[in-house]
């Protein structure tokens, strides 16, 4: 008689536990809010964002029973760093020395001994089960650091179960012996996900670990490359609002006889406020509002002599001259500050440019702008990139009747019905948005103008430059047009396979239309266009085109 051999991992049975038999805990931390005991958590964030240093830091705190950010006293316990990428003696022991740490009380993995003699590479796979007794039989572990997470990752860093598996056994580490850090990186140009989107790698880097935190830099001040934000991009255990602000310095520090170069964290006193997202946001936009060097006089140089409404382009260009800045030096300011330039008319085939910004103030005492009339104030940004930044169908013009905001921003007072063209069309049609991207809501207004009013031209009076005149609206880039890089040819080939991939790609539950779209874009353009530069421009170019064609989904019937 013959008897199926049955396999030792079939299930034989389930064991259901009633939640009478639990014991309710509280969650213990190491660092209060932010860094969990006995828990899995990550550190993500853009090369050169700190994350090291911040792992580090963490670690001369608690081995020395340190002071943590938010002034609390640490409990000490012992440290065990596993960073394969970087040198324990240039930079992980300077930098514990720098910080003030308890040297005997860090540790790190060095390589594993099999029993045949041979020496090789730490594998967390097949090693963990080895490290979990080694520690268990020391004691006093608080900490495991492991930079970077993919470190410890089999195969493909994108594969689900790979991840998971990897990350879950980590889990299981952490309850058995100390809390455990991984570290990891953010993909480039997220900035406009969710902090917890922007995790490189598969979406498991995220989900499994009951703490993400966010390291990010703080871009615009003159320690530009120096500043940065700590923040919760994701947890279950604490709240997620709030962040610490830190800053990276240079020091000498004497280890071991010797004066070393090295780098250590300082904390700003308190916590931020904010959420994660804001925070975030708010330390990638310092940026876009006060670079530095050469860039920065310019720009800010800019930004005052238009605070007052629209000058004359060579006007503006002499004054630049006169204050020390060169031509070149100016352009790049007037990009990145998104300057505005439109043509004067009335003098002829050869009208002189003139030039404002988006965001100019309500009338500053009669500079800049006409006498009189609306008022308005800014709302802020649309709700998405796409909205128009006043309702749909209304003309985009100025009024010049007893003044008006500055030119081209609409003067439409709020709940006035759009305004239709004899053949019943809205003037000025459903992509008008001047300035991009700025919402204005009027407070006040004078005298209404009539339709048969209603044109493309404004009225500016220009202070000092003496009055310009009549100012006559050029198209402005709108979103979606093809990048001046970009071949036509190439353009179209970019739209149709996007389109294809768009179609081919399954929307997670978890996503908005707008995050999938990026996610698919991101997708395409790494693997089509690695070696092409801007993608991430490239990429929310792309987005844009596609939703302003005429339908979604397969473009076949397009080109």
């Amino acid at each position: 008689m013959f008897h199926t051999r049955r396999d030792p991992s079939e299930a034989a049975d389930i064991n259901i536990i009633s939640t009478t038999q639990v014991v309710a805990q509280n969650t213990e931390w190491l660092l209060p809010g932010f860094l969990p005991k006995k828990k899995l958590s990550l550190l993500a964030g853009m090369p050169g964002a700190g994350k090291t240093s911040i792992a580090l830091y963490f670690a001369a705190v608690i081995s020395s029973g340190g002071i943590w950010p938010d002034g609390s006293r640490a409990e000490s316990g012992r440290v065990l760093i596993y960073a394969p990428e970087d040198g324990v003696a240039d930079t992980i022991k300077p930098r514990l020395a720098a910080m003030g740490a308890d040297l005997r009380n860090v540790e790190v993995i060095g390589d594993t001994a099999e029993f045949s003699g041979r020496s090789r590479r730490f594998d967390c796979q097949r090693d963990l089960g080895l490290l979990q007794q080694k520690l268990i039989g020391k004691g006093g572990y608080a900490l495991v650091v492991i930079d970077p997470v993919t470190s410890i990752v089999s195969g493909n860093s994108n594969n689900n179960k790979a991840v998971r598996d990897a990350l879950e056994s980590l889990v299981r580490f952490a309850d058995a012996v100390c809390a455990v850090l991984c570290l990891t990186h953010v993909s480039k140009g997220s900035s406009r996900r969710s902090p917890l989107e922007r995790v490189m790698g598969d979406l498991a880097y995220g989900a499994v670990p009951r703490m993400v935190l966010m390291a990010s830099r703080v871009r615009g001040s003159a320690d530009a490359d120096q500043c940065g934000v700590l923040v919760r991009a994701k947890t279950n255990i604490a709240p997620t609002d709030g962040g610490f602000e830190y800053q990276i310095e240079p020091v000498e520090v004497p280890v071991d006889g010797k004066r070393i170069q090295t780098s250590r964290l300082v904390w700003s006193p308190g916590m931020l406020s904010g959420s994660a997202d804001e925070i975030l946001k708010l330390a990638a936009g310092a940026s876009a509002e006060m670079p530095g060097g050469a860039l920065g006089r310019a720009a800010e140089f800019l930004q005052n002599a238009l605070a007052n409404g629209p000058m004359l382009c060579s006007e503006l260009e002499s004054h630049a001259v006169a204050a020390g800045i060169s031509s070149r030096t100016l352009t790049r300011a007037r990009k990145h500050l998104s300057v505005l330039s439109s043509k004067q008319s009335g003098a002829g085939p050869h009208s002189p440019n003139v030039l404002y910004l988006s965001n100019v103030p309500e009338r500053a005492g009669g500079v800049g702008n006409a006498v009189g009339g609306l008022s308005f104030e800014p709302l802020g940004m649309p709700t998405d990139r796409w909205s128009p930044g006043y309702p749909m169908g209304y003309p985009a013009y100025c009024s010049a009747v007893n003044g008006a905001p500055p030119p081209f921003m609409n003067g439409v007072p709020s709940g006035t019905p759009p305004m239709m063209t004899p053949d019943g069309v809205p003037y000025g049609g459903v992509h008008t948005q001047y300035p991009p991207h700025l919402e204005t809501r009027v407070t006040g207004f004078g005298m209404a103008p009539r339709a048969s009013q209603v044109s493309g031209e404004a009225h500016a009076q220009v202070g000092t430059v003496g009055t310009v005149g009549t100012v006559e609206r050029s198209r402005l880039p709108q979103p979606g047009d093809r990048p001046e890089w970009v071949s036509e040819s190439n353009w179209d080939w970019l739209l149709q396979e996007y389109a294809r991939e768009y179609d081919q790609t399954k929307r997670f539950d978890t996503e908005s239309e707008l995050e999938f779209q990026d996610r698919v874009a991101r997708r395409f353009l790494d693997a089509s266009c690695s070696d092409w530069e801007r993608l991430d421009e490239l990429g929310r170019v792309l987005v844009d085109a596609f939703n302003r064609l005429p339908y979604l989904g397969s473009l076949g019937n397009h080109f």
